[in-house]
């Protein structure tokens, strides 16, 4: 077994039965790699979101998604940022979460790096969403409100949440541009 030392349970000298990923799970404050800058912060107790940068962000290594796991995973992520975008536009005027960017900042990652795998079969999942969240509550929008959200949402203001790691984002296609 590998790093033997650690994978001991603390009361006896038997083999810990805990995972590691289990036991990287408990920890605060994970990182991983698309939550660069998305951290809680220190000074105050501001900034926990468990899928960003919590006990639901660890990577597990041993599990592998398909490309079909992957699409589902993008269109979540895709639906995340898009809700959370709308979210803070229309409380704009009452208040913004720091959770909400960090939420809406990690979700557009994952969408680009499952893109950069996929290709712009992504693109397609994510017009999917926007089409989703318009029938169900855009389309009863002026227009000009819905021209001016979706201007929060397209591919330009999606890359800006890319900036900290937009270096791992490239498709194959786009290396020498």
């Amino acid at each position: 077994m590998e790093n033997d030392e650690k994978s001991r349970s603390t009361t006896d000298e038997t083999p810990n039965p805990t995972p590691a990923c289990t036991r990287a799970m408990r920890k605060a404050k994970c990182k991983n790699a698309d939550n660069q800058d998305l951290g809680p912060m220190e000074e105050f107790p501001m900034g926990n979101v468990p899928e960003v940068n919590g006990l639901w962000a660890v990577e597990i290594g041993e599990f592998v998604p398909t490309s079909g796991e992957l699409l589902v995973i993008a269109e979540h992520w895709a639906s995340v940022a898009i809700e959370r975008t709308y979210v803070g536009w229309a409380n704009a005027n009452v208040s913004i979460s720091t959770k909400d960017w960090r939420r809406i900042h990690f979700a557009w990652r994952r969408v680009y790096r499952i893109r950069a795998l996929l290709g712009d079969v992504i693109d397609g999942v994510i017009d999917d969403q926007i089409k989703k969240l318009h029938d169900e509550d855009g389309g009863h929008w002026n227009p000009e409100n819905w021209r001016t959200f979706l201007r929060l949402i397209d591919r330009e203001a999606q890359k800006k949440h890319l900036a900290p790691v937009q270096h791992l984002f490239r498709l194959p296609s786009e290396e020498g541009r």
